[in-house]
């Protein structure tokens, strides 16, 4: 149970954190950025959790903080560096 939630947590954190980075980064202009890049959906990157996450204590909505194991590539480029910190919230949570 503790890794389905991990899992779960993991996502919820990417769907929070990775996409926000990657608007930021293009927030101010609409054109086209040579320097900006998607990560396609489905790729996997391993985070390590610096928040304690609990089945008997973790609900949906608590904070999760977290940095890259390993950098993620896109075209045979970094686009994320490892040890880039990843916040992010629980989506659901449910005791074991």
């Amino acid at each position: 149970m503790k890794r389905w939630l991990l899992m779960l947590s993991a996502a919820g954190i990417l769907q929070a954190g990775v996409g926000r980075v990657m608007r930021a980064q293009n927030a101010d202009t609409q054109q086209p950025n040579a320097d900006e890049y998607t990560i396609p959906e489905g790729t996997e990157f391993k985070l390590q959790l610096h928040t304690t996450v609990n089945s008997k204590t973790t609900k949906a909505g608590d904070r999760v903080i977290s940095t890259l194991v390993d950098p993620v590539s896109v075209e045979d480029t970094d686009v994320l560096s490892k040890g880039l910190r990843v916040d992010g919230h629980v989506g659901e949570a449910k005791a074991a």
